[in-house]
């Protein structure tokens, strides 16, 4: 991260929003140096502060977008949370017209995949988020987005 240290002198500076947690071994740390290679100006700090974050929303996560790749797809989803951060995704896929939704990708970090082949069937795509103090939102009710709105 860049921080302008004249306009922000003597001012508290976020450096962001961080996860810890994961490996139980693991030692979170917090590394800041003066490497900024700006001829030899020095970088000055000589605080650290950590603001704990109390996150009760579920965050927002749908289907950006589908292309249609040789015989199958290409599903690109994503999401915001304003407080904790995106953890996962869990995906659904439904045959059009009638079919009934059934899970895809479950607990993945990922934000696309291969779908296919098609078999010139139509599909339709629901994604929902899981963010990182736990909050998941619930399913759409109906479609994000379908294979009839692919881009080539």
């Amino acid at each position: 991260m860049t921080v302008d240290q004249q306009a922000r002198a003597g001012a508290w500076v976020s450096l962001g929003i961080f996860h810890f947690g994961g490996a139980t071994n693991a030692q979170p740390r917090v590394e800041l140096s003066d490497l900024t290679g700006d001829d030899g100006r020095a970088v000055r700090y000589d605080a650290l502060a950590w603001a704990p974050r109390q996150d009760t929303a579920p965050p927002d996560a749908r289907v950006l977008s589908i292309q249609r790749r040789d015989n199958g797809y290409l599903v690109s989803w994503g999401g915001t949370d304003g407080m904790s951060g995106l953890a996962t995704y869990d995906v659904q896929v439904r045959l059009l017209p009638k079919g009934g939704w059934t899970d895809w990708k479950l607990g993945v970090n990922d934000t696309s995949a291969w779908f296919g082949p098609d078999e010139g069937k139509h599909f339709a795509f629901r994604v929902r988020g899981t963010d990182w103090a736990g909050n998941q939102e619930p399913w759409p009710e109906a479609a994000d987005m379908e294979t009839t709105q692919a881009t080539p």
